[in-house]
């Protein structure tokens, strides 16, 4: 995966975790110490001294260091802060997005809609909203959205209507490309005049590509689609 960072969002980063990457200072000490009470605890009777002033020396630093020690395996595990927590939070500086733009399209030929059309995704083996990459522009998007939307569904190009309801960036896992992504997500609200019959029917193929239409609630109870897209049903629900 690309990876576009800002080297002062980076930076920051990495001084307010620094406390729990590599070793610190602290930790060094501790390692110093522990050299020194062991050169005590072996070779103060060598060097003529008092070896029980020696024993006690040794025992209250040893003591010591494992009071410190506890403490700092404690604020570790609260912090459990690995290099998988150190990647995710670099992903998440990531200045790439990658656009695209979200269809809602609802049953507008019922006398109350409630269901929302979906399309089965092959790559992510999942009922998702259609959807397309995005253009440059608004208008070249609009244009783009209509033809890709009315060869696919089988629809004149003029019986399409298309608004933008909503932009936003959603980090979410690629089931395609295996890895985390950040979506600059278009949620557009469809409007089909004079839908086709063939659209009208619970579930359908066109050009080898299965729908079906669903409502948010039964979205919402399938484990699979909340699992891989539950933040895009969540912008949808309340549109």
């Amino acid at each position: 995966m690309n990876i576009l960072l800002d080297s002062v969002k980076l930076e920051n980063l990495l001084l307010r975790k620094k406390s729990y990457i590599g070793i610190d200072s602290n930790q060094a000490l501790v390692n110093v110490i522990s050299g020194i009470g062991l050169g005590f605890g072996t070779y103060g009777g060598v060097m003529g001294l008092n070896t029980d002033l020696v024993t006690a020396v040794v025992r209250c630093m040893g003591l010591a260091l494992v009071g410190y020690g506890r403490w700092k395996m404690v604020q570790a595990k609260r912090a459990a802060y690995s290099s998988e927590l150190l990647l995710r939070d670099i992903e998440d500086l990531n200045e790439i997005t990658h656009p695209f733009s979200i269809i809602n399209i609802q049953d507008t030929f019922m006398t109350y809609p409630h269901r929302y059309l979906l399309r089965y995704d092959v790559d992510w083996a999942c009922y998702l909203f259609p959807s397309f990459p995005t253009k440059l522009t608004e208008a070249d998007n609009q244009e783009y959205l209509k033809k890709v939307l009315a060869n696919a569904l089988e629809v004149p190009i003029n019986h399409l209507t298309l608004s933008l309801k909503e932009e936003i960036i959603q980090r979410k896992f690629s089931e395609k490309d295996k890895v985390q992504k950040r979506y600059d997500h278009k949620f557009y609200q469809c409007q089909i005049q004079d839908m086709p019959k063939r659209l009208q029917a619970d579930t359908f193929i066109i050009g080898g590509v299965k729908y079906k239409w669903m409502t948010i609630e039964a979205m919402q109870q399938d484990t699979n689609m909340m699992n891989k897209n539950r933040d895009v049903v969540d912008v949808v629900s309340r549109l």
